[in-house]
This record gives C-alpha cells, structure tokens and sequence, in this order.
C-alpha cells in the first residue's frame, strides 16, 4: 500500500514539475513575444509616406553599399597605381564612421562610443521591458528611445560598429604593433586586454541578437501593404541572410591581412554572388521597386568586389577604378530591366507550389490586388491547398 502512495506522490510531483514547467516556458514566450511585439511595431512604418520611406530605403542602402566595398581594400594595397586612387577611396569609405575614427587616429574614441551606444541600448530595452512585464504602457520616449537606437544599431552602425568591436576583440589578445586594417596606426589604441575582449564579445552579442530580432519581428507579411510599408515581404529569411553577408565581411576583414587580400575578396565576391542570386529568384519584397533599390545594392557590391579582384590579378588598380566608373552603371541599368522581368514573371515557373513560399510567390499578384472583386477565388485556393495537406498544415500557411 505504502509503496502504491509513494508512486502516486512521485507521479504527482512530476506531474506539477512538467505543468510548472510549460506555464513557466508559456509565460516567457507570451512576454518575449509581447516584448519584442510592442518594441518593434509593424504599423511603426507604414505611419511614414511611401515617397519618405523610399528616399530612406534607397539612403540607407547606398550608406551599406559604400561601407561594405570600403571593407575590399586595405590602405597599403601593393598593386600599381593604388597611390594615384587611394583618396578616392577613402572618401567613399567615410561612410563608414570606424574610417573616419582611423583617418584622425581615435579609434579608442570609436570604440568607447560604439560599447556606449550598445550599453544605451541595452538600459532602454531593460527599462522598456519592465513596462511589459507589469502590463502598463511605456511613455512615449520610453518607446522611442529603444527603437531609434536600435535603428542605427541595424542600420548606419551595424557594420562599423560590428567591425570595432571585432578589431578590440583581436588586438587585445594578440600581439601586435600596429593595426593591419588601417595601415601604421598603433594597436595600442585596440588593446584592453582581457577585459576589452570580453566586452567586444558582449557587445557582438547584444548587437547580433538585436539585428536578429528586428528583422523577425518587423516582418509584414500583408499583401496588401505593399505602398503602406514598402518593406513588407514574405519572409526574413533573404534580410536575415543579408545581414549575415555584412558580419562575414568584417570578419573576413579582420581576419585576412594585406598579404591575403585576394582570398578576402575571393571569398566576399561568391559569397555576395549567392546572395545576389537567392535575392533575384526570391523577389520577397511585395513592392517592386524595393525589391529594385535592394538587389542593385547587392550587384553594386558583387560587381565592385569582382572589379578589385580583377585589379589584383592585373596588377593594377587603373583597371578597378574604370570599371567601376564606367560599368557600373551599365550592370545598374541591367539589374533593373532583370529584376522588372522577373517580377514580370513571378511564380510562372511554379507549377504545383510545394510550400507556402511557393504558393506565396504563385498566387502574388492576386493576393495583392485590391481590385479584385472575386474574393472567393483567393479563398478556393487556400483551400484546395488546405485540404490537399500539401504543406503539412503550416500554421504560417494560414496567416
């Protein structure tokens, strides 16, 4: 009988453990997504003018171009004629504000004010976050704050700021004279030991998982946004990729020097040549001239680097700067009349979706049109699809 009741106890207690457990993880998820929900607010953008948020776009993606192609060279480049192109160079590279920090030799400032930025960051999401759990709307500037940092963090300073952090990170446990990436500048100005590696290595941390987080949940999935919110899309899957190519490339900076620019490049160009092309087979965005304004940014780039690596193989840096004057408008205008026709032609290569990103990219135009009257037909096609069970009941299917 005894042995019956402690049975009974120990399956009692191990029943309250896994209900203790679930209402736990069921009350983290409710406040991580009501967290991250209210932080990074989809109608937060379709509140701006189609006309502002595209001169934004097109603003923010030639600051991401012209910081990723300052990452192709180094200042000391030993092929021909680089002196004569250098300044041109470095001009462009002043989009990025880690060149600007080099080129006067503060790059201990640079570093302090990306750690500061990342840490004003972090107490604004911590103060933010305390509103959400005790269920009470945050104050408007409590709401703001969080979300405009957050915005240079994923835009005009992730890949400065990426890079900063991951120069400390080297230079403080190696030993070096100067830094390499920036030619004679004395690695003194990186070096914080031990503790500065930890703390690059909190800030990648906190910087990596704030980029992450947005582009999820700032993902408008509504076809019928595409003028309200010109980033409305599909998915996060091609941005999240995107975002990954600008991380590979700091690294690669930071980790092949001078001697091995050609394999940096190399390495930079097929891994934007992929990119380029899940970008052109994908067309996510609803709206198509953001699909334009984000796939010739990634040409832009693919092309520039392919141009640097044909510098190195000849030897000269003449060569680069010509092609880039004068072909890339040409690949520019290309880009546009390819993208056009593919989003001409979206889906007519699908002929029985084999998942809702098919069945999305199929049925687009009609999902999209708001003059359509025969809703219905819109309505048959979920279900046939539903019923067919040709997605395993996705539940984002159904959203």
């Amino acid at each position: 009988m005894s042995k019956n009741v402690q049975s009974a106890e120990s399956e009692a207690k191990g029943l309250h453990s896994f209900l203790s457990q679930s209402l736990f993880s069921s009350r983290f998820k409710n406040y991580f997504y009501g967290f991250f929900g209210q932080l990074f607010k989809v109608n937060y953008n379709r509140k701006t003018k189609p006309n502002v948020q595209l001169t934004y776009e097109i603003f923010v993606n030639v600051i991401f171009t012209l910081q990723v192609i300052s990452l192709a060279w180094y200042p000391n480049m030993k092929v021909n004629d680089w002196n004569l192109y250098k300044l041109l160079w470095q001009l462009m590279g002043w989009a990025s504000y880690d060149r600007i920090c080099a080129n006067f030799g503060i790059m201990n400032f640079c570093f302090h004010g990306t750690i500061s930025l990342i840490g004003m960051c972090a107490v604004s999401f911590t103060i933010f976050g305390f509103f959400i759990y005790i269920e009470k709307d945050p104050p408007a500037y409590i709401a703001i704050l969080p979300r405009k940092i957050a915005t240079l963090l994923t835009k005009f300073c992730l890949i400065p700021s990426t890079l900063i952090l991951l120069l400390v990170a080297k230079y403080s446990i190696i030993n070096a004279q100067t830094i390499d990436e920036y030619g004679s500048l004395s690695s003194s100005m990186l070096d914080y030991g031990f503790q500065g590696f930890l703390a690059a290595a909190l800030g990648l941390i906190i910087l990596l998982s704030i980029n992450i987080y947005s582009e999820y949940f700032t993902c408008d999935i509504q076809h019928s946004h595409p003028e309200k919110n010109i980033k409305s899309r599909s998915s996060s899957l091609l941005d999240l990729q995107i975002r990954m190519f600008y991380i590979v490339t700091c690294v690669s900076f930071t980790v092949f020097v001078e001697e091995t620019i050609f394999l940096h490049q190399s390495v930079l160009f097929l891994y934007s040549l992929f990119v380029v092309y899940k970008s052109l087979t994908t067309l996510q965005y609803f709206n198509a001239i953001e699909n334009i304004i984000i796939i010739c940014k990634l040409s832009m780039i693919c092309t520039t680097l392919l141009f640097f690596i044909l510098g190195e193989i000849l030897n000269s840096a003449t060569i680069i700067i010509v092609f880039t004057i004068f072909l890339q408008p040409v690949i520019f205008l290309l880009t546009i009349k390819l993208v056009r026709r593919n989003y001409k032609n979206l889906g007519d290569n699908i002929d029985i979706p084999n998942n809702q990103f098919e069945f999305e990219k199929k049925f687009r135009n009609l999902l999209i049109d708001e003059e359509n009257e025969d809703k219905y037909q819109v309505l048959d096609l979920f279900k046939i699809y539903w019923k067919a069970n040709r997605f395993q009941k996705d539940k984002l299917f159904v959203i």
